[in-house]
């Protein structure tokens, strides 16, 4: 499965690019959700990008770790105001331990879908398994024609962290 790895030229135009999505508005169903998720405790957001969701879930009071394949991206999220507090591991969910954090949402873009028995195996690689899986943040129930899903993923509690 190929990998779509943003280089530095898209990472520096990506927060303007996708500027309504940094709205408040659009965020808040989805920070609800995930700040209920992590139940005070911390929380791992896979291919965080610029921080456009771990930066809005850190102001809740809520520990976040990333892990992000882009090198460019990681740096345009450090330059945001905040993002001292994710730390963030440049790699992908196959070559990277996860770290401490225990839930991890694995949410697919329009523009790159991630099959869920794909997403399973790369959880299921680095030692998590899912709890849910739904078509949106809603939690509508996910089916075959679902075009998009959240999917929610636990560390095995026998996985070294």
């Amino acid at each position: 499965m190929g990998s779509i790895v943003w280089d530095r030229e898209i990472a520096e135009i990506y927060d303007e690019t996708y500027a309504a999505q940094f709205d408040l508005s659009v965020l808040e169903t989805m920070l609800d959700l995930l700040s209920a998720l992590a139940q005070g405790g911390p929380a791992l957001e896979f291919a965080v990008g610029t921080g456009r969701v771990a930066l809005a879930l850190s102001e809740r009071n809520i520990e976040v770790q990333g892990i992000e394949i882009s090198p460019p991206m990681v740096e345009q999220l450090q330059a945001n105001p905040g993002a001292d507090a994710v730390n963030v591991t440049i790699g992908d969910m196959t070559t990277t331990r996860v770290p401490g954090a225990f839930h991890l949402v694995r949410r697919s873009a329009p523009y790159c879908y991630v099959p869920p028995s794909s997403t399973d195996l790369m959880a299921r690689l680095a030692g998590l398994h899912r709890r849910h899986r739904w078509a949106g943040w809603g939690k509508e129930p996910f089916t075959s024609e679902s075009t998009s899903q959240v999917a929610v993923y636990l560390r095995n509690r026998d996985s070294a962290p």
